[in-house]
């Protein structure tokens, strides 16, 4: 019965091409202005990210390794973060395999190995961009949402929101990475924004497979700040989508951002 618990989201926004989540590479132009290929895993030069050692401390303990089980039966697992008490920040993606939806998660906060800081098994519903019941999603499109029915943020903190990221400031993330003892283990990596657009971000931090959804993140007077959420990559960046202005707009309005 979790399936009807999807919010498919519809709107125009504008057109960004994407990738196939099986790694077929598509021959795409993009709003930056140049022909590339996409798929979902890059490291840049040598790999700069280091193994979180402590996962209780903030704000590594509100970023979650998320099981997921989709409604064909396949299983997978990725990476997430609460940008508010009840609402976690993914990658569309990650809460489709296709044309099939999420129905099952274990949302792992904190994971180290056998330790887990918090633990959830359930949510209330999710929200994606309507073209992921189809088999041709799009970078601007790649925006999914797990909403809590209950104060998950009480017990993990979260992310604060800003809407004016600059190019100079250094960008964080941190996930769960497939070539790292199989996504066991999270990793942070620090790097720079190389561009900004409506709905994406182009950066050259290191990440891998099972990295989709890790929040894409700035520090300002000390506090963490998510500006996105890591998505795809090219032979010369990594990309993200944006948790611009638009988007928040659209969870205040409906009632996600409490």
């Amino acid at each position: 019965e979790n399936i009807n618990r999807s919010i498919i989201v519809n709107g125009e926004l504008p057109s960004y091409n994407y990738y196939s989540l099986k790694n077929i590479m598509l021959d795409v132009t993009n709003v930056l202005g140049f022909s590339t290929k996409i798929n979902p895993l890059a490291i840049f030069g040598p790999d700069d990210r280091q193994k979180v050692e402590n996962t209780s401390l903030f704000p590594y303990c509100a970023v979650a390794r998320l099981n997921v089980t989709y409604a064909d039966g396949t299983e997978n697992y990725s990476t997430g973060a609460m940008i508010n008490n009840h609402l976690l920040m993914t990658a569309g993606h990650v809460l489709m395999h296709g044309e099939f939806p999420i129905v099952n998660v274990k949302v792992q906060f904190g994971r180290k190995g056998s330790y887990t800081y918090y633990e959830v098994d359930d949510f209330s519903h999710y929200i994606v961009k309507e073209s992921y019941a189809d088999f041709n999603g799009k970078v601007e499109d790649d925006y999914g949402f797990l909403v809590f029915s209950s104060n998950v943020g009480q017990y993990t903190g979260h992310f604060g929101y800003i809407y004016n990221p600059q190019n100079s400031e250094t960008l964080y993330t941190a996930g769960y990475p497939d070539d790292k003892s199989k996504g066991q283990y999270m990793y942070a990596a620090s790097g720079n924004i190389l561009s900004l657009s409506k709905d994406v971000l182009t950066f050259d931090v290191d990440t891998y497979g099972g990295q989709s959804g890790s929040p894409l993140y700035v520090m300002r007077d000390g506090q963490p700040y998510a500006i996105g959420a890591v998505s795809a990559h090219n032979d010369s960046f990594n990309l993200g989508r944006r948790l611009d202005t638009e988007l928040y707009q659209w969870l205040v309005d409906h009632g996600y951002w409490r």
